[in-house]
This record gives structure tokens, C-alpha cells and sequence, in this order.
């Protein structure tokens, strides 16, 4: 049985003493001369260098004197004791000069980045020396590429640094950028030499912020580019996926529009960012924003009676909410008289049908602060814990087997603690897409040896990354980790010693991994025996091996026993509490923690405490001032099909589009129009307001001051960077009024008194508050004020569980709710694209993310398509037992033979209406990853992509 690997004994590093500038400096062996001026405060040009890259000296601007024949670049050459060195002698100074000169020779005429944006590096080494390059003869030019929706390539400004070529391989790790020809011909390529916005570029625009020059620049997104000089900088965080990236907002005030976006050196991204949180933040400035409150004055709900006829039946046209069709069914109304008819006829439906008959859905993209107030409304208010939110669409499974096994539902490290792993398993995520940024560090841990094992029956683009990656058929991850299970039990690759002390459960849990050898677990996942058994050694053997999984794991009706696998897995080894190792369920929404961690979920109050426990809820009763149910509440799609049985009459949703997010679309429309009374708050019209009562125009994440806690555990600030359109009004001041007006005051005056009630009632976020999270944020659980961040690593001495050990929970494979069979042959897995977010509301209405994605697609096998007798490009109907929807098919070895993908974020081809609504036992989490369909031609225009409102 392996032992735990010994300690390595710590070495004092050895250090170099030299001389630069007159002045002495004693370095760590192996400092570059760069390195050792910068600690003096000596500048040192460059342009082919930063210090995220590897340095390579390619420019010769740092070029110094060493006393030897020829100048040494100091961004290259290590410090030498007893070193002499002099960065600025006439002779150093003269050779920078011409070099500079030389570079500006080929120069276009107008700068592209000089002439916008500003902030060429080369230009301001211009001035500095006094030289235009005017005197030297000019090339012919090498020509300029628009292809890139939102990156301009003017190859004549390209001095070949390669900055660009290492931010894309070292940075990213997208591996699109080299140089192609020769001589004064010789250029940046894209995928040899392909034009940009044809190439498997990925548009996260790292090429372009680590440019020096104006050869890689902005195209203006939402309005005209402008120097950083003449702009507002707002420090703020990415309102889009769970990474939490820090990024830095240029707002032109004046025009109320953010002009464009940095990446901010964050502790989540380190400057980097994707296209999303890049280029998508103009869908905040979309004219389609909701700016005054709107009352029905037409029924029945959701009727588009009066629209065209290709808007009423079959596929609906247009990829947005057609307004012209909705907005007759509604008037506006003031605030007073929109906020007095949604407090009177949600009292009345509490004292008419009872609290029961009342729910509230939240929203993952609003704050903590909004998440508090809103399940706090629900709960004093209404009287009942029917609030929900997208949690329970996408990690519910993953928190409910957490919970039960480790006592918590937080990840146990951080995504970038892969760099002290010698083993990854990234499990049902598509890490590229859904976590771009998170990918990037995983792509850099395998650069660097971290062995990844990628598992997943879609194949993502980070398998080219991995060491092994595994294709099992779709919804067989229990008989696939049973066989991982069955092969470290069996050759003792397992802490006997940590099973020992930290676990509980691990009989039960040998004897069911007994029957799943690798054989008969192939039998039923696809992986081949040998394949099982290579991947289970190379886990058991790690020094340190750390888990990621994402929704290819939790959107199950099995979800829960396969988290629960993932969960063994780490126990058996010993891979949780140390660095390296860990559990980390990838969080898809930007603060789907932090409204979790707010209590917007049915079962629990804030920080997870049980509504059910007498203790707990006497607590929030005395600090709430009223009584409060002691049933836990319905699930997201309990809701649905309470709505649907009559037993549900008033909702207020805000923030959340059901109407396209939930599963079986059909059957959500008819729960939706079934409402005595809808509210929706939102910033757009989405496919759910179409039902409403009264719809309250919201502000955006970009307009508000808000905490939102990413995937990590990191506590950040949001800030406004833009005003509010029209008369939209905060989420938590709306929430609050509706709150005064049913009789509970609520009387904030400020989003930080907010925050402040719900830390008192919480232990994870003791300590923290708006000062000390600062513009860095700070991790949860944070004891130490005074220390600089929070605890990364948790359970290093045992587990929050009652006897503080973690629980191994057997787990027997079962198939889908709903197999394939001859009339419906295919299986269907939903998911997510790069470039677009859940429903589309943001995403569709920004112009760069809907330009790259206009469409939607099914991917099928090219075995497939051959058999059908479809061409890629060809449209075909999709069909379930629940619906049929019509989209272009695309050829791909991604998907295996018999599945096919469709991404959900297009309303005219909704991947829901085909979709189950059978959920997990557990987690009460619908299986959005597997359902029976099956592909034919279309005929005519029929086919039902959304059911007519």
C-alpha cells in the first residue's frame, strides 16, 4: 500500500552579488540583469519582454554593458557575481537609438494604437530618443487582416516580438500564433497563416493586451476608442461565468458607454480574460433595455395573438423577443403605482391561498446583498421558503453529495491550486468554454508536467491537453469511477491510514466496487479495461492529484451518485486538505456561490443552515422579528409543476428567465400562463416577462454596487460603471420596497448595511465586510482580519460533519430516465458555448459575441450525417417525446456516434423543448445531459422550436 510521499527537505537558495550602476544588489542565482535593475528601480527598455512571458530577447532594446565585446541582453542574462554592469552608457544608449529608428522606419503612417487608444510602447521609446524614423527608407508594406470581430492586425506595425505568439502559447495556451515567410516578408500567422477571424482564434484579445505596438488593437465594440487619459477607470469583476475575473472598465462618462475592458492582475485571472468578459459588456447598452415599469393590460398571458404569423406558430424567427409583438399587451405605469400593485395582489395571494401558494425564483447574477434581501422577502414576507434559484439547474447534485459527505458544500481549493498537482481529473466540464480563463491555468499545469485526465463523453478542447482522455457513453460516470474505485482498492493504491482516521464508510463502499472490475465497467461506460486501469494508477500513484468536475457530472438524474464517485475518489487517496489536491465543482454563474452561500435555496437559510432545525431557524426568527416556516420549500422545478397542478399562484422572479432555462419547455409555458400572478424584474423583455402581470425594470450588474463570491470562495466587489437607463432602478431597493409596502420595513439605506446582516448571521463570512474585501476580494473563510487573504486550502485536520470524519457513500450504476430506443436512437447532451451565456438575453444583444455565434447548430458524428444523407450545413429537425426544433447541422468527432449536442442559448432552435424534466432524488436537479431524440430532414417550416407564447 503506498505510503504518504516524505517532506522535501527546504534548501537555502543561493545568491549572486553584483554591481548595476554603481550600485551593489545580491539576487537569487539564476536573476536575470532585467530582474536586478527593476529591484534597484533602474528602467531598463524593452519591448519584446513582459514579465508574464517567457523572456527571450528578441528586440535588443534592453541590450546592457557587461564589459564584454558585445552588449548582453538583460532580459536573458543571468546576474554573474561580481558583475559589472552599466544599463544607460553613451555607447548602450547610442545602439537603442538606431534600433528605435530602425523599428519606426516600417511604422504605418497613423498609428493604429497611437491614433485611439494610445499607449504604444514604441512610439513613447520614439519620443524618448528623439527619432521618427523619417530618414530611412520605407517597405512596401505587409498588409492589414479586419477578418476578427474584434481585433485589427496591421502587420506594417508589427515589429515580430513574438509578445503576441507567447501571450497566446504561455499565457492562454491556445496555441493559434507563429510567424510565416521570410525576410522583410515575415509576419504573424494564425493557424499557418489563415486570416485571424477564420483561424480557431478564440478572441480573448490576450494577443492584443500584451502587443506593444499597434499591430493587434481593438475594434470599437459599443462606442469609438479613445485614450485611457480621457477615460474613467472602474476597478470592478466579470459579470459573466464563476472564474471572477478582475478586470478594469474604461468608461467614457459623458456618453455613459464603457469604451473597452482590461484585465486586472486579480488572484482568479492574473489580467487574463475571455471574449465574454472582454467584448460582452455593451449588452448593458442595448436600446432593448427596460426602462420604465410595465402593466398587462391584455390577456390572456403570453398571447401573441396580434403578431405576424411567423411569430405565433412553429419556429419563432428572430434570435430576441420580438418587442413589437409583446409590448401592446402592456402599459406603462409609474414606480408607485407598479410597486402598490405587486404588494397588493402578492398579500392578497398569501391571504387568500396561504404562503404555500406563493414562490420566489432569484437570480445568480444579482448579488449577495439581492440574494439576501430576496430569499429574506420570501421567507418574513410571503411566509414560506419557496425560493430557488439557478443552482438547482446546474450543481445542486454536487452540493447535495458534498454536504452530505464532507459537511460542506464549498470546493476545498482553488482552481489555480492545480499548479502544485501532479494529477488533474477534470470530469463533465468543458473547462474551455464554460471557464475559459480557469482552463488556462489547467493548460499551464500540463505545459509544465501536471498529467490531465479528462473524462467526458463529449470530447472538450482541453482533452488536447491531456495526458489520457477517457470517452465514456453518456451517463455512465458511476460504473466508470466504480471501475477507477475497483482498481486502487484492489492494488492498494488507497491511504489506508487516512481511510482510517478521516473517513467512515469504507467497507460498504469495497464491497459494491468489488463487482465493477475494469472489464465489467466497460462493459457498460465504452473505456477500454486497460485504459481504466492506467488512469487509476496514474491517480492512486500522485503525490498530489486534485478533481474539477462541472455539469457533465451534475445534471443528472444520477448527479448526486456521481459526485458522490468523484468525492470517494479524493477520500480513498487522501487528495483532500493538502496542496495540490482538492474537490472543486466548477460554479457556472458569476455568484451561483454567493446566492447559495444567501440562503436563496429552499432548504437552507444563509451559510447553509437547515430550515428545519428548531435552533437555527429560532435564530433568524429573533433576528428577523417575525415566524417562519419550518418546512423546507419547493425546488426550481417544483415550483413548475406546483404552478402547473394550481397549487402555485403568485411568483416574483427576478433575474431569471424559466420560460427558456428550464427543462421541458412546453410544460414551463403552461405552468407560467397558469400563474394568477407574475412578477418579473429584469432588465430586458425576456420570454418569461412575456407572461408577467408587471414587469420592473432592473439595472444591469454593470450599474450596481453589489459582493459576489466566484467559484473559488473569493468574496469580490462589483463596481457601477455605468448610469442607469430610463427609470431602472436598483435590484435591492426594489426588492426592499416591495418588501415596505407588504407591511415588513426593510429600511437599508445603504447596499453595505446589507452585506454587514447577512455576514452577522453567518460563520464562512465572519470578518468580512466592503473595507477589507477591497479591490482584491478575499476568500471564505476568512479567521485572520490581518492576514492577506483567506484560507485556501480547507479540511486539513478533519471535516465539519458531526464526528468530523468524511462519509464514503456507495454507489450503484443506474441507466437514464430516458434511454435511446428505435424511434428515438440518438442521445442528447445540452450545454454551453464560448462565446454566449445561458438564455441569451446578454449575450445575444452584445454586437462582438453575437457576431462570432450568430447560429445555432446540433453537432452530429460525420458517421451519422452520412447515414442520415445530411450535408454540414444542411438543417434537420431535432425531436424528443416533448418537442422538435429546427437548426443547421455540423459535422464533429466531439460528439460519438449515436449523441449529438445542441447548446441551449437560442431561443429559435431551444434546446429545452426537448429536453426531460425528470430530476435527481437528491439534488432535485433536472438531467439536462441525456435525453432520447431523434434526427430527421426537415419538411416545410413547421417544426417547434419555441411553442407560441
Amino acid at each position: 500500500m503506498q505510503a504518504p510521499a516524505a517532506p522535501e527537505m527546504a534548501t537555502t537558495p543561493r545568491t549572486v552579488t553584483l554591481t548595476i550602476d554603481g550600485k551593489s544588489v545580491t539576487v537569487p542565482e539564476g536573476t536575470t540583469i532585467w530582474e536586478a535593475a527593476k529591484a534597484l528601480g533602474i528602467d531598463i527598455p524593452v519591448l519584446c519582454h513582459d514579465e508574464r512571458l517567457r523572456p527571450v530577447g528578441v528586440c535588443r532594446l534592453c541590450v546592457v554593458d557587461v564589459g564584454g565585446r558585445t552588449l548582453a541582453a538583460s532580459c536573458v542574462r543571468p546576474c554573474e557575481p561580481n558583475m559589472k554592469v552599466a544599463t544607460a552608457s553613451p555607447r548602450v544608449e547610442r545602439q537603442r537609438k538606431v534600433l528605435v529608428e530602425l523599428l519606426m522606419s516600417d511604422q504605418p503612417e497613423v498609428c493604429p494604437k497611437e491614433s485611439t487608444t494610445g499607449g504604444n510602447e514604441l512610439y513613447a521609446l520614439a519620443r524618448r530618443y528623439g527619432v521618427d524614423g523619417s530618414r530611412l527608407p520605407h517597405g512596401k508594406g505587409r498588409g492589414e487582416d479586419g477578418s476578427s470581430k474584434v481585433i485589427s492586425v496591421h502587420h506594417d506595425a508589427c515589429i515580430l516580438c513574438d509578445r503576441c505568439v507567447r501571450g497566446c502559447d504561455e499565457i492562454q495556451h491556445n496555441d493559434v500564433i507563429g510567424r510565416t515567410g521570410k525576410g522583410y516578408g515575415a509576419r504573424i500567422g494564425f493557424d499557418l497563416d489563415r486570416p485571424m477571424g477564420e483561424s480557431t482564434c478564440v478572441s480573448c484579445g490576450e494577443c492584443m493586451a500584451v502587443c506593444p505596438t499597434g499591430a493587434l488593437v481593438n475594434k470599437p465594440v459599443s462606442a469609438p476608442l479613445a485614450p485611457r487619459v480621457h477615460l474613467k477607470q472602474v476597478d470592478s469583476v466579470c459579470p459573466y461565468c464563476g472564474v471572477g475575473c478582475a478586470l478594469t472598465y474604461n468608461v467614457d462618462e459623458e456618453a455613459n458607454r464603457i469604451v473597452y475592458v482590461d484585465g486586472r492582475d486579480g488572484e482568479a485571472n492574473h489580467e487574463r480574460l475571455c471574449v465574454k468578459g472582454r467584448y460582452g459588456y455593451d449588452y448593458a447598452m442595448h436600446p432593448q433595455r427596460l426602462q420604465k415599469p410595465l402593466v398587462r393590460v391584455r390577456y390572456p398571458k403570453g398571447s401573441l395573438s396580434d403578431a405576424p404569423e411567423e411569430a405565433r406558430g412553429g419556429r419563432r424567427k428572430g434570435h430576441l423577443v420580438r418587442y413589437e409583438d409583446v409590448l401592446p399587451a402592456f402599459r406603462e405605469a409609474s414606480w408607485d403605482e407598479a410597486l402598490d400593485l405587486v404588494a397588493t395582489r402578492l398579500r392578497e395571494a398569501r391571504d387568500t391561498h396561504g404562503p404555500a401558494a406563493m414562490a420566489g425564483f432569484g437570480s445568480a447574477k444579482c448579488s449577495i446583498e439581492e440574494a439576501y434581501v430576496f430569499q429574506k422577502l420570501v421567507r418574513a414576507v410571503f411566509g414560506t421558503n419557496n425560493v430557488d434559484h439557478c443552482t438547482r439547474l446546474c450543481h445542486a447534485s454536487s452540493v447535495a453529495a458534498l454536504l452530505e459527505t464532507i459537511g460542506s458544500g464549498a470546493v476545498t481549493n482553488t482552481f489555480a491550486g492545480i499548479a502544485e498537482a501532479d494529477v488533474a481529473l477534470l470530469a463533465g466540464t468543458n473547462t474551455t468554454a464554460n471557464h475559459p480563463v480557469a482552463s488556462s491555468f489547467f493548460k499551464q499545469a500540463a505545459a509544465r508536467g501536471t498529467k490531465l485526465i479528462v473524462v467526458d463523453p463529449r470530447r472538450p478542447d482541453v482533452a488536447q491537453y491531456a495526458w489520457r482522455y477517457a470517452r465514456i457513453r453518456n451517463g455512465t460516470d458511476v460504473a466508470f469511477y466504480n471501475g477507477i474505485l475497483h482498481v486502487l482498492l484492489a492494488e492498494g493504491l488507497y491511504r489506508a491510514d487516512y481511510v482510517e482516521n478521516h473517513t467512515t464508510g469504507f467497507e460498504a463502499l469495497k464491497e459494491t466496487v468489488a463487482r465493477y472490475s475494469p472489464e465489467v465497467a466497460s462493459e457498460i461506460c465504452g473505456v477500454a479495461p486497460d485504459l481504466i486501469r492506467e488512469i487509476a494508477r496514474a491517480y492512486g500513484s500522485a503525490k498530489a492529484a486534485i478533481t474539477f468536475w462541472g455539469m457533465g457530472i451534475s445534471q443528472h438524474t444520477h448527479g448526486t451518485d456521481n459526485a458522490r464517485c468523484l468525492i470517494s475518489l479524493c477520500l480513498v487517496t487522501g487528495n483532500v486538505g493538502r496542496p495540490g489536491t482538492g474537490l472543486h465543482p466548477l460554479r457556472g454563474q458569476n455568484n451561483v456561490q454567493g446566492a447559495s452561500d444567501a440562503g436563496l435555496i429552499p432548504m437552507m437559510y444563509p451559510d447553509y443552515q437547515r430550515v428545519a432545525d428548531p435552533a437555527i431557524r429560532a435564530k433568524f426568527e429573533s433576528a428577523w422579528g417575525v415566524p417562519l416556516d419550518p418546512k423546507p420549500g419547493l425546488t426550481v422545478t417544483e415550483i413548475t409543476t406546483a404552478a402547473l397542478e394550481g397549487k402555485l399562484k403568485a411568483l416574483y422572479c427576478m433575474g431569471e428567465n424559466p420560460f427558456l432555462s428550464d427543462p421541458n419547455v412546453n410544460k414551463v409555458k403552461k405552468a407560467l400562463a397558469k400563474l394568477d400572478f407574475l412578477v418579473v424584474q429584469d432588465i430586458f423583455l425576456t420570454e418569461t416577462a412575456e407572461f408577467a402581470d408587471v414587469i420592473l425594470p432592473a439595472t444591469s450588474y454593470l450599474e450596481k454596487l453589489g459582493t459576489y463570491t466566484n467559484t473559488d470562495r473569493r468574496v469580490q466587489i462589483g463596481r457601477p460603471a455605468l448610469k442607469p437607463p430610463g427609470e431602472a432602478r436598483l435590484d435591492w431597493q426594489i426588492v426592499c420596497e416591495i418588501s415596505n409596502r407588504m407591511g415588513y420595513p426593510m429600511p437599508y439605506t445603504k447596499v453595505s448595511d446589507i452585506f454587514d446582516e447577512f455576514t452577522s448571521l453567518t460563520d464562512a463570512y465572519q470578518n468580512l465586510d466592503y473595507d477589507i474585501l477591497g479591490k482584491a476580494g478575499r476568500l471564505w473563510p476568512a479567521p485572520d482580519r490581518s492576514a492577506k487573504d483567506g484560507v485556501q486550502i480547507l479540511f486539513d485536520d478533519g471535516f465539519p460533519t458531526p464526528d468530523g470524519r468524511g462519509k464514503l457513500v456507495p454507489c450503484e450504476y443506474t441507466p437514464a430516465r430516458e434511454t435511446p430506443d428505435a424511434e428515438y436512437p440518438f442521445v442528447l447532451n445540452t450545454g454551453r458555448l464560448l462565446e454566449h451565456w445561458h438564455t441569451g438575453t446578454m449575450t445575444r444583444r452584445s454586437y462582438a459575441l453575437d457576431a462570432i455565434a450568430p447560429e445555432a447548430f446540433v453537432e452530429v458524428h460525420p458517421e451519422d450525417l452520412a447515414r442520415l444523407g445530411v450535408r454540414p450545413g444542411e438543417r434537420v429537425r431535432v425531436t424528443s417525446r416533448r418537442g422538435s426544433i429546427e437548426l443547421v447541422a455540423r459535422s464533429s468527432t466531439k460528439v460519438g456516434v449515436g449523441s449529438v449536442f445542441i447548446a441551449f442559448h437560442f431561443r429559435e432552435a431551444a434546446a429545452n423543448v426537448l429536453t426531460i424534466d425528470a430530476i435527481d432524488p437528491f439534488g432535485k436537479i433536472p438531467e439536462f445531459k441525456f435525453c432520447a431524440v431523434r434526427l430527421s430532414r426537415p419538411s416545410g417550416d413547421t417544426a417547434e422550436a419555441l411553442p407560441p407564447a
